[in-house]
C-alpha cells in the first residue's frame, strides 16, 4: 500500500520534470538569431579584419637554466634579429690510404662451451673447412678476438672484421 502511494506522486513529478528539460532544450533556441552578436547578419556589417599584434613576456626563470633569467622578447626582435655568420670552411684533411686485404671465405657457425675447462670455442668455417677456435688463438693468418653467441670479431693483418652468424 505504502508504495502505491509513493508511485502516484513520484510518477507525476517525475513526467513534469522531464518536460521542463525537454522545452528548455528545443524552445529556448527559438528567437535568440536576432541577438546573437556572430550571426550571418552581423558578419556582413564587418568585413574588415584588424591584425593582432602581441607581446611575449618571458621575463619568468627558466626551469631548465638556474640561475639566468630570459629577456623581454616582442614579435619586432624576432624580425630584426640578424642571420647566423657564416661558418669558415676548411679543406678536408687528406686520408690514408688502407691497404686492402684479400679476406678468405670465412662463416661463424656457432659457439661451443667447454664444460670441463670452463672456456668457449668458434666454430669458423674458413676457405671451406670448419677449425675450433679459442680466444686468441691464430689459424690460417686469422687471429679471433672476441666470440660471442650471434657474432665474432676476427683479425687479418691487423685489420679487425666482424662476422655475423648465419
Amino acid at each position: 500500500m505504502k508504495n502505491k502511494k509513493l508511485i502516484y506522486i513520484l510518477l507525476p513529478l517525475t513526467i513534469v520534470i522531464w518536460g521542463m528539460i525537454i522545452y528548455r532544450i528545443f524552445f529556448s533556441t527559438i528567437g535568440e538569431e536576432e541577438n546573437m552578436p556572430f550571426s550571418k547578419q552581423n558578419a556582413k556589417k564587418t568585413s574588415v579584419a584588424q591584425k593582432d599584434t602581441f607581446e611575449l613576456l618571458l621575463n619568468y626563470p627558466d626551469p631548465f637554466l638556474k640561475n639566468e633569467k630570459r629577456g623581454i622578447i616582442n614579435n619586432r626582435d624576432i624580425n630584426q634579429q640578424s642571420a647566423p655568420a657564416a661558418k669558415k670552411i676548411t679543406e678536408p684533411k687528406p686520408t690514408k690510404e688502407v691497404e686492402t686485404i684479400n679476406w678468405p671465405a670465412l662463416k661463424y657457425e656457432g659457439l661451443v662451451k667447454h664444460i670441463k675447462e670452463g672456456h668457449e670455442l668458434a666454430i669458423v668455417n674458413i676457405n671451406g673447412s670448419s677449425k675450433l677456435m679459442k680466444v686468441g688463438e691464430t689459424v690460417e693468418n686469422i687471429k679471433l678476438i672476441k666470440a660471442c653467441s650471434d657474432s665474432i670479431t676476427v683479425c687479418c693483418n691487423k685489420q679487425n672484421k666482424t662476422i655475423k652468424k648465419n
